[in-house]
């Protein structure tokens, strides 16, 4: 069983690669820009989805529930959060870093296109695969072996590990990098064992990569390496507080960070809450 959990685990990644691999046709087609990040969205999302349940179904021999992946779709509680990660994020910069906002005149096709960059290939698509992959399938396979609490710490470990891959950056913005991205995946693992599903951790990150992480519609940062509606130029910081525009922007500072964590947070909470209500119950 513990071989078999981690031969998933490896086709987990086999699928994300190919599935990305496969979507990419769309930007060999004769059509706008536009329209070929639109079907590439199309693309990726469905062909990941479609892959995860067959091989769910056919060689994992589990059904699509057990890995999160036919709901429940967000509660209430989870759509609050979702919307006050990212507002709280961009207020805190706002009001208590020093900078410089900025409308950019951006051409109309230029702006239409960075809005779909946020909305669907930031924010949908890379949350939905991402959410699919690492809290669906992966974390369900070391579930089910491994029981949740390791299954939680190895599937954000392995979804911090690409971090280490671009050998381009120093080994310190790499391992700071990995942190972050640690402590989200580690957030987000447990929005999903808590709400049964990955829809609600894929609402909270598509929200917040869409408007917060390297958004196209509002860009915060010490500088801007592409076209974005909105800037706030940062004048100063630490990278504590100012992230690092190398590797995932402000997504390592300790404010995404810290946001990420009170998701987590509250997930333990409502599963604590749950456990004494389901003995009474028995």
């Amino acid at each position: 069983m513990k071989a078999k959990s981690i031969i998933h685990v490896a086709a987990a990644f086999l699928i994300f690669k190919l599935t990305d691999g496969f979507s990419n046709v769309a930007f060999r087609l004769s059509v706008s820009d536009i329209a070929a990040e639109i079907v590439y969205v199309f693309l990726a999302v469905f062909s990941i989805y479609v892959f995860v349940r067959l091989y769910a179904a056919y060689i994992m021999k589990r059904p699509a529930g057990e890995l999160g992946l036919a709901g429940p779709w967000p509660d209430k509680v989870w759509c609050i959060v979702a919307a006050a990660l990212p507002a709280a994020v961009i207020f805190f910069y706002l009001l208590f870093m020093d900078g410089e906002l900025q409308r950019q005149e951006l051409p109309l096709r230029e702006a239409a296109y960075a809005v779909c960059l946020s909305l669907l290939s930031a924010g949908l698509c890379s949350a939905v695969r991402v959410e699919i992959i690492f809290r669906g399938m992966i974390l369900g396979a070391l579930r089910k072996v491994w029981g949740t609490k390791t299954a939680v710490l190895a599937s954000s470990f392995l979804f911090a590990l690409p971090c280490f891959a671009d050998t381009v950056y120093s080994w310190q913005e790499r391992l700071t990098a990995a942190l972050a991205v640690f402590i989200i995946g580690l957030s987000l693992s447990l929005v999903t064992a808590e709400a049964g599903s990955i829809w609600p951790a894929a609402l909270i990150l598509g929200i917040y990569n869409a408007f917060v992480g390297n958004s196209h519609l509002l860009h915060i940062g010490t500088e801007h390496n592409f076209s974005a509606l909105w800037t706030y130029t940062l004048s100063g910081g630490s990278r504590l507080l100012a992230g690092n525009e190398n590797t995932i922007g402000l997504t390592a500072a300790l404010p995404a960070i810290m946001g990420f964590a009170a998701a987590g947070m509250i997930a333990l909470w409502r599963m604590r809450h749950k456990a004494p209500a389901k003995n009474k119950n028995m």
